[in-house]
């Protein structure tokens, strides 16, 4: 990731320390509003790339979970389920496990670790 121009380091900083701490009960629209607002569209999309890389290199099912996490949810076009269940050359019930799996490793390595490798990167402090 580039280094922030002046005054944008503390406006990632302010984005970082919400996306830390933002309360669980918050609702969707409020979560989405402050983001929005304090996050370039680019820090965001580092952070995903950078725990979806994490997930591919999960032993055993780490390409399953990218190929489910960047077919359904990250491209332009999503692919349909069934067309990832033939993709994945899996039945639906292991693809709908696998999502889920996916999914949750997903959430555990972004808010996990994509945001503090970010802060130090960049020299962040929390």
């Amino acid at each position: 990731m580039d280094v922030p121009a002046p005054g944008e380091n503390e406006k990632l900083r302010r984005a970082l320390d919400y996306l830390e701490r933002f309360p669980a009960d918050e609702d969707q629209g409020t979560f989405e509003h402050i983001v929005y607002e304090c996050c370039e569209p680019s820090w965001m999309a580092e952070l995903v790339h950078t725990a979806v890389l994490k997930v591919r290199e999960f032993a055993g099912s780490g390409s399953t979970y990218e190929t489910i996490l960047t077919g359904y949810y990250m491209s332009q076009f999503p692919l349909a389920e069934g067309d990832l269940v033939s993709a994945l050359r899996v039945d639906r019930s292991t693809y709908y496990r696998k999502k889920k799996e996916a999914v949750l490793l997903f959430g555990v390595y972004f808010w996990g670790q994509a945001i503090r490798q970010m802060r130090c990167t960049l020299g962040i402090a929390s």
